[in-house]
Formats: structure tokens, sequence, C-alpha cells
């Protein structure tokens, strides 16, 4: 643990841009994102303060804007002036800062920038080197984008909660909430894009980020098993959906808590047998399980053929050995042996992680005006040379009022002091050189977000193919390495090749595409790299200008480095699980490997602002990601709460600590639902005069938001008897219309049919060799001047070695020839 500075910020190369932060709760991470990167970020209030600083909890229990623990988690690194900007004097003080800032982060309803004349096209005309990064729920244009979104509704019609929850009751979302988590870590990335171009070109742009965008990411398959099975997922709780068989539990007691394991079978069996061997030692394994061929016929969870009865009843041998074990324990054994186990954490288990203490993850920031230390968490990657770092403690209320002259003084932007001032660069990322020696989901991800924007990706498999490449849904329902519509949606826009590390050849290409390439993605667990002589420390001479990163679970340092696992392991580690559930039932769980999509933008931020510090300093540099340390981001303000001394927050349904009614509400149709969030009494009396005609609504009882939250059951009872006559889409319209939150929970075919995703043309269509025509999902944000561009499907697998080898490389044909003879690209 670290006690960070208050305002003694450590140097860094983004240290030079400002950003002036006009966001309310649904875009604070990304102010802090980029002031925790060392941006001088300058947080826009109103007098009288944020109206988030509003929503508890509060330190002490006592409701007070200066003490408002989620406005604290998303909120430091920046300083605090306040402004009226719905007043001349205010606008004109503004337009006067906008002259000499670089950024300008804003999350109000679409069109009210341009209805209080300070619209993009404006500020533009002050600054064009300005870089406006807008966030919202749907988007700033499009049938829905005036749609009123707060996170629930994200939740619902980004399709997430759909599959999220148990068949049995509605259908759910996170009790800590996370739509604007992954919009602001988002936008924080899509601003250092734009950023990128503008040093480039030295002109700004405009960067529109959808939240609901933001959430289809994490729904993974769901729309490519409609389009390919003709199925829509739904929600099955903590269990894996087998088509045809049924649901398979993922979660298990054990002597103190709660486990994730996976039974694996086929490509993943050898690790489910590394546990058989553990249960052997100890005397606990039967004959069966030890008799048991894991790998070679089985495929995912089950072997061909196999009935649920079958399945269940080899799940249940693995019962009372994990009830003879603790937490701890399970976990120690799964990090040394590799079987697919993680505890399934509490808010106070993380808090107590010795894994993250011992590697310094927490940092305590001083608040001075409460007298306390308040412990947060610290950095989501490592990068020694431009770091991630709390830089001050969350500020009070126009504290740093008295700093406007010296922000005003501050030099207008100047195009002269940027490159070129090219504008016909239209791809921010064109020239960038990036290897993408991973596979799953985060690198590939990570590699999407250049290679979408032009540069040119090279990603090198194994010709014994694994990764996304084994993950239905499967073109025909036929598996095979090539037909993987799973794998297409991590791995457009770059090259394949593949490479037999066995043989000697292999890390010589991989060696020469280090000193060809900009930046360098692996994710290996910690060690592997360093075996085959891959690692940063012995690739470093070769390529001194080269940005090297590690993704990885746990991260390259502390007892817990080795743990392998994915996604799903990770969400129950990082404590989404134990937070996505009924109060009187043991947690659902959140939708598949969770955490997966949260680490990308965190380390695409780390990794430009890298490539921003080689431009000056000509120097490369290494970044260590750790997943778990990522996801750990999203859930600060209930860590927070805990570090502070408060309440333990653990999983409450769809209830919302400041807000009601607040839930999905069955509605006409066969598991149809619709969301509902009513977050002020205003809200409430629009309500009433939009169901109209039911005498309960008019009852003093229900008049302010105390009063609903006290009587809660009661009060949803109710709002459903009225729901459940009308479909989802009418109940949607008719309460969007009159000025309350409320959206439909998406299948995966209302997502087909959705006007703002097909406005926003989300699922962009590319043409596959073997897979033929099939979408695959845009990125969450739009930029005015470098849109995303398609140039390539993803590849068959070495689809690309003699291009990569011969036209990327230079190789000569005779040497490609000889390597194709010797076996280094594998039987492809």
């Amino acid at each position: 643990m670290t006690d960070s500075n208050n305002g003694s910020a450590i140097p860094s190369v983004l240290g030079q841009f400002r950003a002036l932060d006009l966001t309310n709760e649904k875009g604070h991470l990304c102010g802090k994102i980029l002031g925790d990167l060392g941006v001088d970020v300058v947080k826009i209030e109103p007098p009288g303060g944020d109206p988030a600083r509003r929503l508890g909890p509060f330190y002490g229990g006592e409701p007070h804007p200066e003490k408002s623990l989620p406005w604290w988690a998303f909120n430091t690194s920046k300083r605090s002036i306040t402004l009226d900007l719905a007043g001349q004097a205010g606008r004109q003080t503004f337009l006067e800062l906008v002259r000499g800032s670089d950024f300008v982060i804003e999350s109000f309803m679409p069109g009210h920038m341009a209805s209080i004349g300070l619209g993009y096209e404006k500020l533009r005309e002050i600054n064009p080197g300005m870089i406006m990064v807008s966030v919202s729920g749907f988007g700033q244009d499009g049938p829905y984008s005036t749609f009123r979104a707060p996170d629930i509704v994200c939740m619902a019609m980004g399709g997430n909660m759909n599959l999220t929850g148990d068949p049995d009751r509605p259908p759910l979302r996170p009790s800590v909430p996370q739509a604007y988590a992954h919009a602001g870590s988002d936008a924080a990335a899509a601003a250092l894009l734009a950023l990128w171009h503008r040093e480039r070109t030295g002109w700004g742009q405009h960067v529109d980020v959808s939240a609901q965008e933001c959430i289809a990411w994490q729904c993974f398959h769901n729309y490519v098993t409609r389009d390919f099975q003709g199925i829509n997922l739904s929600r099955s709780g903590a269990y894996y959906q087998v088509p045809d068989v049924g649901r398979i539990p993922h979660i298990f007691p054990c002597k103190d808590g709660l486990v994730f394991l996976v039974v694996a079978i086929g490509e993943m069996g050898r690790v489910t047998r590394t546990l058989v061997e553990w249960m052997a030692e100890e005397g606990k394994a039967t004959d069966d399980l030890l008799n048991m061929d894991w790998v070679t016929n089985g495929v995912g969870v089950m072997f061909p053929g196999e009935t649920m009865e079958q399945i269940m009843a080899r799940i249940r041998k693995f019962e009372p050995f994990l009830l003879s074990k603790t937490k701890n324990e399970l976990y120690e054994q799964a990090t040394r042996r590799g079987f697919l186990l993680a505890p399934v954490n509490s808010v106070r288990d993380i808090c107590e992680d010795p894994h993250l203490e011992i590697r310094e993850f927490w940092r305590v920031l001083k608040h001075r005006e409460l007298d306390s230390e308040i412990k947060y968490p610290g950095a989501p990657c490592i990068a020694p040379e431009t770091p991630y770092e709390l830089r001050r403690r969350p500020p009070l209320i126009g504290e740093h009022n008295a700093d406007v002259p010296g922000l005003l003084a501050r030099p207008k932007v100047s195009l002269s002091r940027q490159h070129t001032g090219d504008s016909t660069v239209k791809e921010a990322f064109g020239g960038l050189k990036v290897v993408d020696f991973s596979r799953w989901v985060v690198g590939p991800r990570t590699a999407r977000y250049f290679g979408d924007h032009g540069a040119t990706v090279v990603k090198i498999e194994s010709p014994t193919p694994g990764g996304g490449r084994v993950n239905a849904p499967y073109k025909d329902g036929i598996i095979a390495v090539n037909r993987s519509t799973w794998f297409s949606l991590y791995n457009v826009n770059r090259y394949g090749m593949t490479l037999d590390l066995s043989k000697p050849d292999s890390t010589g290409i991989v060696r020469r595409l280090i000193r060809w390439a900009d930046v360098f993605i692996e994710a290996f667990r910690p060690g592997v790299t360093e075996r085959m002589g891959l690692d940063y420390n012995s690739v470093k001479d070769i390529n001194p200008r080269l940005i090297y990163a590690s993704t990885s679970m746990m991260g390259q340092t502390g007892p817990r480095r080795h743990y392998g696992g994915f996604g799903y392991q990770a969400a129950a580690i990082a404590g989404f699980d134990d937070l996505t559930g009924w109060p009187d039932r043991p947690p659902s769980g959140v939708f598949f490997a969770y955490t997966d999509n949260i680490a990308p933008p965190f380390l695409v931020a780390s990794i430009i602002t890298a490539l921003l510090r080689r431009e000056r300093s000509g120097e490369g540099q290494y970044i260590d990601q750790s997943q778990n340390e990522c996801a750990i981001q999203y859930l600060v303000p209930a860590l927070i709460e805990h570090m502070s001394g408060g309440a333990d927050q653990t999983r409450n349904g769809n209830r919302d600590a400041n807000y009601a009614p607040h839930g999905a509400y069955r509605c006409l149709g066969n598991d149809r639902w619709c969301v509902i969030a009513v977050t002020s009494d205003e809200e409430w009396q629009n309500f009433g005069r939009a169901v109209g005609g039911l005498s309960w609504i008019q009852s003093p009882r229900w008049a302010t938001q105390q009063a609903r939250k006290e009587s809660e059951d009661e009060l949803d009872r109710l709002v459903e008897t009225w729901t459940m006559q009308y479909t989802p889409e009418t109940v949607m319209v008719v309460l969007q219309a009159a000025g309350v939150p409320a959206g439909l929970v998406e299948t995966a075919e209302d997502m087909h049919r959705d006007p703002q995703l097909k406005y926003r043309n989300h699922f962009l269509m590319y043409d596959h060799p073997v897979i033929g025509p099939h979408a695959v999902d845009a990125l969450p944000f739009r930029f005015t001047d470098t849109p995303a561009r398609q140039y390539l499907p993803d590849p068959c697998l070495g689809e690309h070695n003699a291009f990569v080898c011969t036209e990327i490389l230079g190789m000569p044909d005779e040497e490609f020839a000889r390597l194709l003879g010797n076996g280094t690209f594998g039987a492809t």
C-alpha cells in the first residue's frame, strides 16, 4: 500500500494537456483515467456542485455533497472550479478556457451543449485542435439518442440483462452500476486515440461514445449465436447452458464460502485432470474420475451424446471434496496446479487480498478536510515511464476557483505547435505496426482498437488451433478452425500467421517481427515468454522503441502471478459474481467471461500514452496489465465504502440505493421484460401522468423517493400490474415520451431489430472465405474525422504466412520455402 501525494503530480508526458470535465456520473471515469495518466483535468461544476455529489452512500453515513463515496470513486486526479454555464458570464469564461484546452468531456443529454451555445461546431471554431468527448446512453443522434438512460436502461437495451440472472426471476444487472464505467473507460481510450491523430495532423475532432454499444460487447457470442444457430440465448443463473442438454452448475459451496469451478472436458480437460490428481493424493477421487479420459473425445463441458443426468452425476463427485476445503486452500492449489477454479470473492475479500497488497495496488489519499486517510484502488496497468497514478484526492466544490486566472492565461492551443496540420489523414493509426501474440479476448480486442483505425496488425497463432478458434458458434454447426464466428468478433482487421514454437526457426521470426513492430502484445502466463527468450528484457535491444505490453490474469508479480484462467474466473475473483443476484439466494453471477471486455480499453490507453512518450523520447517501454486489477476499477464505489468503514455491499437484485421504482418488470408476452428507473420525484409525477387512471399512484405514500424506498416490494408489485398489460416496447415508448427512464430488455433478436444499433451501424458485415457474410460488433465510439475502417475479415489459420514473411518482413522466397518445408509454420 502506497501513500500518494495530494497535488504534487508525478511528471507525465500527458502533463502538457488539459481537459475540461463537464460530466455527471455518466462520464466521471473518463476524466479520472485521463487525470490518473497525467492530463490536467479541470472539473467544471455548477454553483453548489455536481448533482452527482448528492448520490449516496456517504462517508460516515452523513449525506453531504463533499462526502459522496460514488463521487469520490471516479474523481481523483482532478481540480474543481465552479461556473454557471446557464449564464452568459459563465459561458464566456468557459469559451476562454476552451481556447487553451485540449479536451472537453461532457455527458449531457445529446443536444444540450448546442442548445446553450457550446456545441462542438462552436467550440471547434474557437479551437480547431480541441477534442470533444461526449458520453451518452445511445450516442449523439439516432432514434433513441434522447432516451433517458440511467445504468439499468443501458444494461437492458445493450442485451446484457437478458443473459444475466435466474430463469425463474427477472433479468438482472450487477448491484454496482456498470454501464457508464464501460463507457467512461472506452471514452478515455478514444480520447487518446484522437489525441494521437491530432499530434500527427494538428486537428481535433468529436468523439461520440454510446453506453448501449459498450454493453453490447458484454454479450460476447449472443448476437452471432442468433445469426448462425437461430438461438436466442437467455439467462441461466450460475450455470452454463448447453443447448439440447441443460444447465450445468459453475458455482459451488466450499467449507467457508463459494467457488467458481469449470469441470472441463476436451481441450481444457487436462486442467480438470490436475484437480482429480489432487483429490487422488488425498484419497478423495473415485475410480471413475481417475480412469476417465478427460481430453480425447470431449467438447467443452460434456462428452457428445451424454445426458444431463450423466453430466450431473460426474459433477456431484467433486462436491464433497470442495466442501472439505476453504476458498483459500482451493485457490492456492488452483494457482499451483492450474485447474479452473476461483473464489467467489466479496468486497471484503478483495480489500484484504494479500496479492494486491504485495503488488502495492492500494493507494492512500489524505482527505485533510476530514482529517482522514482513505484507501483507493490504484493503477490498472503498471507502466513505470507513463504511470497511472492517483495524483490528488477528489476535489472539494470549487476548491480551485483561485486557479482560474492561471487557467485563462494558458496560451491558445496552436496548430503550429503540431506537426503537418494535414487534415487529409483519415486513419488515426495509419503506419503503426502491431504484433498480436495473444488469443481469446483481451489481447485480440486490444489490437482491434489499432487495426480498426488503420494500424497494420499481425496475429501470431499456433498451427494447433486453440483460443477463440475453438469457441462456438460455428458456421453450419461444423466444428473447424476457420468456422468459429466467436473468433471473428475479436480478430478482424489483421493478418494471420502460424508458428510452431517448438521449431528452432520460429522464435527468430518472432524476433524479426519485434524489430519491425511499434507495439507487441502478449498474453501468456508470466514466465512463458522468458522461457522462449521473447520476454521484454530479452528483446528490448532488438527494438529499443518497442512498446511491449503483457496482459495476464493477475499481473507479472505477486504470489498469484501464475494463476491461469479466463474471464469467468476473473469475474468471480474481482467480485462481480458475488455482486450479481438476489439477496435471498446464492449469487447468479455475471454473464460469461465478463471482465474480458473491461481490460482492453485500459491497456489501449496505456499503450497510446507510451507511444506519445516515445515520440518525444525515442524510448520504448514495458507495460504489465493485470486483468483483475483493471476489473476492480469498475467496483471502486463499493470498495472505498468498505475501506472507509461503511457497509459491505453485496447483491441486491435490481434495487438501487438512491432510486425507486427501479427494476425489471414483466410485460405482455413470453419472458418479456421492461426496465423502469424513476430517479426523481419529478419523474415519478411523469410516471403517474403516463400510466393515467391508476388510483394507487396518487397516494401520498409514494410521493417521495424516501417513501417509495420504504415500501419497495409493494411498489414493484403494483408497477408490474400495469406493465403486464402491455408489450415491453409499448411500456418503453410511453414512459420515455413522458420523460421516465425505461428500456426493453433486449434479446439477440431484439438487437437485430434495434433501430438505434442499425442507425449507428453497430453490427458491421464482413465477408469471410469460409463463414461467408457475418456480423461483427463495431467499437462503441464514433469519430467525426477518423472513422473506423473495415480492412480484412478475421484470418483463416495461417492464411497470411507468405504475405507476412515475404512482404512485411522482406524474406527472400527461398528462405520462406525452406521454413515452409521444415515445418516452422506447422501443417496448416
